[in-house]
């Protein structure tokens, strides 16, 4: 709790990669397992991001319970630790720390089912996060889906979802792909 208060000062309000390492090391050292589980319910983006960041490094910590609750956050960060320096979704930058093959920067956390289940919870959310993008990719062709599917495509304009209904074949699906041509790309 006082590790908590301790903290919120040693967040830049920069995006220099040094002075974010540097707040990163601040936090690994002070912050305990529980405050940081805390931690992923503050008000500040960047307090969640570092807390959630942190965890993926606990392989112990099964994160899809904190990832489900916070799948609809819309806050944005700038995702300076993998000198990608953009901003992003929050929940995007904490799915793609979550789901790293162990080759890369962290390891993989999934469980099985985890990713099937993460697919299923980023394809019902309104939030057009990347991840989203990529779990429709894997979607595959099941009946139930594609009511919804159809529905981010038309709604929401996803590009994905129009990819995904199309494995479908369904006749009626024609104009609203082909519509999707005249379509500016800064559109969606």
């Amino acid at each position: 709790a006082d590790s908590i208060a301790t903290m919120q000062p040693a967040l830049p309000t920069g995006i220099e990669y040094s002075d974010l390492k540097a707040a990163y090391d601040l936090l690994k050292q002070r912050v305990s397992q529980a405050d940081l589980l805390k931690l992923t319910d503050h008000p500040n983006a960047r307090v969640r991001y570092y807390s959630f960041w942190l965890l993926t490094e606990d392989t112990l910590t099964n994160l899809l319970p904190v990832i489900a609750k916070h799948i609809n956050d819309t806050d944005r960060v700038s995702d300076c630790h993998v000198c990608s320096n953009r901003t992003e979704f929050i929940t995007d930058i904490i799915i793609h720390l979550y789901t790293l093959p162990d080759f890369q920067m962290r390891r993989a956390l999934l469980k099985s089912g985890d990713q099937k289940y993460l697919d299923s919870l980023l394809i019902f959310s309104d939030v057009p996060l990347d991840a989203r993008s990529r779990a429709l990719e894997r979607a595959g062709i099941p009946t139930a889906l594609y009511p919804r599917l159809r529905h981010i495509a038309t709604k929401q304009n996803d590009p994905s979802a129009l990819v995904a209904i199309a494995k479908y074949r369904k006749e009626e699906d024609v104009p609203l792909i082909t519509s999707f041509r005249s379509v500016e790309k800064n559109q969606y």
